[in-house]
């Protein structure tokens, strides 16, 4: 039986992500940002409330969204001009190998294997410390999913970075750089607050389209029951006073278009590169 290429790629991926020195490290710092150190004294006395898990999820997500893309943006930013200027790529594609199953076996094979970082922080962590009920993982799962959707994204651009970039180095630097320039973007609470005086809330829903990780961070907080004003913060109040009760439609249809779009881009540039 003939194994697809796609299927050998992704296998090759995946193991290779989970050898990486940095992302064991972050599947220790997501455990440890989840559990959450400084409650493991209360969690043993039995002193946390029923709902204290849900209360947690949104600074957990506050906390730890804008590092996801540092588990992402490195990871899939060196990996194709690597294997570029080590010669490597040039001897696999010399092969009759489909550039598609090459491309679609790097996503797919990193996004597994980072994303079992990401289940791990979040999943594994809430079940372990908060011994928390089956019928209760629908709390954690909208968060879980923003976090999966984040993850695809910034695979999805630092691979477009890795296909665009000529050197290793220059290629960290640019991601480094974006995530740097976003998690910037995604503090603007007090700038929220100025355009909505202004009269110019309207401008906020560009600064969410324009960025994922803010934008990822509003989707899993409305996916979390009971939310309150203090949760949503200024960005999610101007957002549900100007979308009303369909923001997290705005918030999800924003995120897909993003990631359609970067994936289209990855292929089609990467079919038609020239690799020397």
């Amino acid at each position: 039986m003939k194994v697809p290429p796609v299927l050998v790629f992704v296998i090759h991926n995946f193991f290779e992500g989970i050898r990486t020195r940095w992302v064991l490290i972050y599947t220790a710092v997501f455990f440890m940002l989840s559990v959450n150190i400084p409650m493991l004294v209360l969690i043993s006395a039995r002193y946390l409330p029923p709902d204290y898990l849900e209360a947690y999820l949104t600074a957990l997500m506050a906390l730890s969204f804008p590092f996801l893309p540092l588990l992402s943006l490195p990871l899939s930013s060196t990996s194709i001009v690597d294997e570029k200027e080590s010669g490597l790529l040039e001897f696999i594609l010399s092969n009759p190998i489909p550039r598609l199953s090459y491309i679609a076996g790097k996503l797919l094979g990193h996004f597994f294997s980072t994303s079992l970082v990401i289940l791990a922080g979040f999943l594994i962590a809430a079940l372990l410390a908060y011994n928390i009920r089956l019928e209760q993982a629908t709390t954690v799962l909208p968060v879980v999913g923003a976090a999966l959707l984040l993850n695809a994204i910034m695979l999805s651009l630092g691979t477009l970075i890795s296909i665009l970039s000529k050197r290793k180095v220059t290629a960290l630097m640019i991601a480094i750089f974006t995530w740097f320039l976003m998690t910037v973007l995604s503090d603007i609470g007090s700038l929220s607050i100025l355009v909505s005086v202004a009269g110019s809330a309207p401008f906020v829903l560009f600064f969410v389209a324009v960025n994922p990780i803010e934008a990822c961070r509003l989707l899993g907080i409305y996916g979390i029951k009971n939310v309150g004003l203090t949760e949503l913060g200024s960005v999610g109040l101007i957002l549900r006073h100007l979308v009303g009760g369909g923001a997290w439609i705005f918030l999800l249809s924003v995120q897909v278009i993003w990631l359609a779009v970067l994936i289209s881009l990855c292929l089609l540039i990467f079919i038609r590169a020239e690799i020397s």
